[in-house]
Parts: structure tokens; C-alpha cells; sequence
């Protein structure tokens, strides 16, 4: 497995570490000889995370942006050292800077490598957002560039199949999803409910990493709009990430006192279930910008639906596709605040509202570790062949 970034980082673990641990971790379980190659975590110094052998790459010159650029394309150089001595079957690439700095390598690499895109449009959004004098007319060639980096690939793993049509023909693709550890995330009484809020309350949640395009400052202004119905609403942001910035903003808003922020420090894992299960409803409030996360496939929402909570997401079309299959949730009409407000309000309505077990017996049928891992052997079997 490699990764472009420091791993396990502990204080700032989200979804592409989740991808990567999960996935690991199950593989280690059914008997495979797993490493991870990464950036180095300046937090952790041991050399196994999780009982998984971890080996690093250089990261030179963290503060220049040219060796921003540069040090990333050298991880193909490590992945073949270390290939040498460990002769691996597969190669698996996570997100497309390691995957292009891989097919500058692949004839030197023995094994099959297998591109994980995690979400598509990532190689577009990250050049964007680190050369702000780009062109945008250059968008579709670096669309195109993407896509020809894939070829170069033995195997092209998505996590959508909304992404095997965009992909097109001419690629060996398979639907890989995100995995859920369903046995931890499950409906459950919630001890952080009872000492967070009144009995009255009606909990509106988010999970995920507090920032602008995550939409959190939607959310709080739907809250405001929402009080207006809701008068027993408070808000749980469980998250890290950019948090004084938006309790400034829910004090501008006056709603402070309505809204609870977990961060900046992280919530353990292990508490993770306790807070979900103490909302009424969850909301995934992504925005349309960065471009990927139309595809993206929110893990947030796929553990709310593991513990049953009915959800509210924006009309992105992967979140959509989630919560119309799982046949419980509701898709806003927009993305602004008063169109999240409105799906809120119309839970709100419905009178008293029930957790699903329908969500979840569509989560663990096709999301959970088991079923996910059963995809990936599938996909490096054909990778092999």
C-alpha cells in the first residue's frame, strides 16, 4: 500500500487514511503480507502501525513548493527499492500523485500495480489548488492526463460505479468501495446525548472536517433559518479541522449556544458511535467545489446509515445515489443553507423519527469490511491474471 501523505497521522486522520488502514488491516487479516509506504509521521516513530510494517519516504524541503512537486515523483523510486527486497504481488496506489510518480517507474517494477483513485478529479483539484495562476482552459487536459495515467495501470479501482461509466472503455475497472466496520458502528443508546443536551432536544449532526467546501457554514446558517421551527434544535460539529474560525461564525449567527464542537480536539474512534447515535438526524452538507466531490463517497454517510440515522445529504450525485438505494434519507434540493434547512425541517415534520435498521442492512450488505474485502481480492485476482 502506498500513500502519499504521513501515515497513521493520528491528529488528523480522515477518509483517505480510513481507505487505507481498513483495507490494509482486513488483508492483513485474511492472511496477506501487508506494508505501507508513506510520507513519515513526525507524531509516530514507531515502526509497525497495527501490527502492519510501515517504511517511509523522503519528504525534502517541506516549505519549498517546488520540492512540493518534486519529492512526490521520487516515491516510485522508493517503491521499487523496496520491491526488491520484498517481492510484491501487487502494488497498491493510492491517489493520483503516487500513481503518476509509479508509472514513471513502471518498467523497473515487477509487480502489478493497481491504481486507487479514491475519488476522480483529485489530480485536477490539487494541481488547482496549489498553482493558483493555472488556467483554468487547461482543466480538460488535465483531466485527460489523469485519465492516461490510469492506463498506464494494471488495474483502476473506484469506489462508485457512477465512476466506471465516466472512466469509459479502454480501463480495467472495478468498484472497490469504502469500508465500514459494522460491529462498531451500529445503533446504540447514547451515553453522550444524555450528558450533552436536554431531553427535548432535536440533534442535528455533522462528522467530518470542519471547513468551507465540507459545509459547515451551510449547516449553521440552516440552523439559524431552522430555529425558526425547530425551537428544542441544537447542532454536534464532531470534527477537527478549521473550528474557532466557524464558532466565530455561529456567534456572528448568535446560534453559539445552540451548537457543539467536539474540536479542535479529535474524538477517539472508539467514541465515534456513542456521538453519532446521540443525533436525531445527520447531514452531509458537501458542497459542489472541489470538483471530485461529486463522486466522492462520503464515509460520514455511510456510518450514519451503519447506526441507522436518518440522513440529509446535498445533491451530489454519489451521496444521492447512497441514500436513494439505502431507501432512507432525504437529498436537499440545493446547496445552500435554506435548501439544507428545509430537508431538516421536513424530518422534523414527520413527527417522531425512528432509526432505520433498513439503512443499515444496506450498509453491511454492500459496505461493510467483509463484503469491501471480498471486492478487493476479486480486483487483484484479475489484476494478476
Amino acid at each position: 500500500m502506498v500513500f502519499p501523505f504521513d501515515f497513521p497521522g493520528l491528529s488528523h486522520w480522515e477518509g483517505a487514511r480510513t481507505r487505507l488502514f481498513s483495507l490494509s488491516r482486513g488483508l492483513l487479516d485474511r492472511g496477506y503480507d501487508v506494508h505501507i509506504l508513506s510520507k513519515r509521521d513526525r507524531e509516530y516513530q514507531n515502526e509497525f502501525y497495527d501490527e502492519i510494517p510501515l517504511h517511509f519516504f523522503e519528504a525534502h524541503n517541506e516549505d519549498s513548493r517546488r520540492s512540493k512537486f518534486i519529492s512526490p515523483l521520487l516515491i516510485g523510486k522508493k517503491i521499487r527499492q523496496i520491491e526488491k527486497r520484498q517481492e510484491f504481488d501487487i502494488i497498491h496506489l493510492h491517489l493520483p500523485i503516487v500513481a503518476a510518480s509509479a508509472a514513471l517507474w513502471k518498467p523497473l517494477i515487477s509487480a502489478k500495480t493497481v491504481f486507487d483513485t479514491h475519488d476522480w478529479y483529485k489530480l485536477h483539484d490539487e494541481l488547482y489548488y496549489n498553482i493558483k495562476f493555472l488556467p483554468s482552459q487547461f482543466s480538460g487536459v488535465v483531466n485527460a492526463i489523469e485519465r492516461q495515467i490510469s492506463m498506464m495501470h494494471d488495474q483502476v479501482l473506484v469506489t462508485t460505479p457512477l465512476l466506471v461509466d465516466l472512466l469509459g472503455k479502454g480501463m480495467h475497472t472495478f468498484v472497490v468501495p469504502n469500508a465500514v466496520d459494522t460491529s462498531h458502528f451500529k445503533p446504540t443508546n447514547s451515553n453522550f446525548r444524555e450528558r450533552a443536551f436536554p431531553k427535548n432536544s432535536f440533534v442535528v449532526g455533522f462528522l467530518g472536517v470542519v471547513s468551507v467546501y465540507q459545509g459547515v457554514w451551510k449547516l449553521l446558517e440552516a440552523a439559524k433559518i431552522a430555529l425558526a421551527t425547530i425551537p428544542t434544535l441544537k447542532i454536534l460539529i464532531i470534527g477537527n479541522g478549521s473550528v474557532n474560525e466557524s464558532k466565530e461564525f455561529a456567534k456572528r449567527l448568535g446560534i453559539e449556544d445552540r451548537v457543539i464542537f467536539t474540536g479542535p480536539r479529535p474524538v477517539p474512534y472508539s467514541e465515534l458511535p456513542d456521538y453519532i447515535n446521540s443525533m436525531d438526524v445527520a447531514v452531509s452538507p458537501l458542497q459542489p467545489f472541489p470538483l471530485y466531490q461529486d463522486y466522492a463517497q462520503p464515509l460520514k454517510v455511510l456510518e450514519y446509515l451503519a447506526c441507522g440515522i436518518p440522513v440529509v445529504v446535498t445533491p451530489l450525485r454519489e451521496q444521492t445515489r447512497l441514500i436513494r438505494e439505502a431507501g432512507s434519507g432525504k437529498v436537499a434540493v440545493g446547496y445552500g443553507a435554506k435548501q439544507i434547512a428545509d430537508a431538516i425541517i421536513s424530518f422534523y415534520n414527520d413527527g417522531k423519527i425512528k432509526k432505520k435498521s433498513a439503512s443499515r442492512d444496506y450498509v453491511i450488505k454492500n459496505y461493510s469490511t467483509g463484503a469491501v474485502l471480498d471486492d478487493l481480492q476479486k480486483a487483484f485476482e484479475r489484476a494478476l491474471i
